[in-house]
């Protein structure tokens, strides 16, 4: 199957994915106190991939928060 070919829906599905692993990473990095370079060796990924993770992880937040806010404005 190549990439060019994956369906909405999948490509939805992987973005879940990969926004469930962000999160879980940002939360074990301040759970433990790990910093970039902990998690780089952990993770065995590219130092790029993983503050990119978890800068995603961090605009998730940020987006619930607001989504918050807009709910108890709303109440």
């Amino acid at each position: 199957m190549s990439f060019e070919h994956i369906s909405r829906p999948m490509t939805r599905v992987i973005d879940k994915l990969t926004d469930a692993y962000c999160v879980r990473l940002l939360a074990t990095m301040r759970e433990h106190d790990f910093d970039v370079a902990d998690l780089v060796e952990r993770e065995d990924r590219p130092r790029l991939t993983i503050e990119r993770c978890l800068q995603r992880a961090k605009e998730i937040e940020m987006r619930k928060k607001l989504r918050g806010a807009k709910t108890e404005a709303a109440e």
